[in-house]
């Protein structure tokens, strides 16, 4: 719907309606519209073996193709200018996203990581690629290669590497 429609022309009502339930079905699970859509996209599954990595340099690669696959995906791009309205007007949704759907693949890597990465160059991964990956697929005139995505794997491995003292 959200490619059809755009975020603006999505309504719980007319989810309800294509699923064939009722609109207070809907809003039990998802008690807004910002809520429905970031649930349809987040909760998409990742590659296989993404949430295995345990080596830093591995990683950080998965997180730059990952986001580069959500940030590309048409619903995500037509949701993106709704939800960033909708996380403006409400900081406590914005927070409720952030934690339920981006600060587990960030805690999950810390507790299962071989590598010494610190917790801020984790949070640093996750926005720096998220936000890479987003401008290049909504406002940039950049086709964002696999080149280019290697590039930025590279330098935040260099950005993230351990220093011996």
């Amino acid at each position: 719907m959200l490619t059809e429609v755009g975020y603006e022309g999505t309504s719980v009502r007319g989810v309800a309606a294509r699923a064939g339930v009722g609109r207070a079905s809907i809003l039990r699970r998802w008690p807004s519209k910002a809520e429905l859509v970031a649930h349809s996209f987040f909760t998409l599954p990742p590659d296989e073996g993404w949430t295995d990595r345990t080596d830093r340099t591995d990683w950080i690669a998965g997180v730059v193709e990952q986001t580069h696959r959500f940030y590309s995906d048409a619903e995500v791009q037509a949701a993106l200018p709704g939800l960033i309205v909708a996380y403006q007007q409400d900081p406590e949704l914005r927070a409720a996203i952030w934690h339920k759907y981006t600060s587990p693949d960030a805690q999950r890597f810390a507790t299962k990581s071989e590598s010494s990465i610190a917790d801020a160059d984790i949070l640093f991964v996750l926005l720096v690629c998220g936000g890479v990956a987003m401008y290049a697929a909504t406002i940039a005139d950049l086709e964002y290669t696999p080149e280019v995505r290697s590039r930025v794997a590279r330098l935040l491995q260099t950005a993230t590497r351990p220093r011996h003292r």
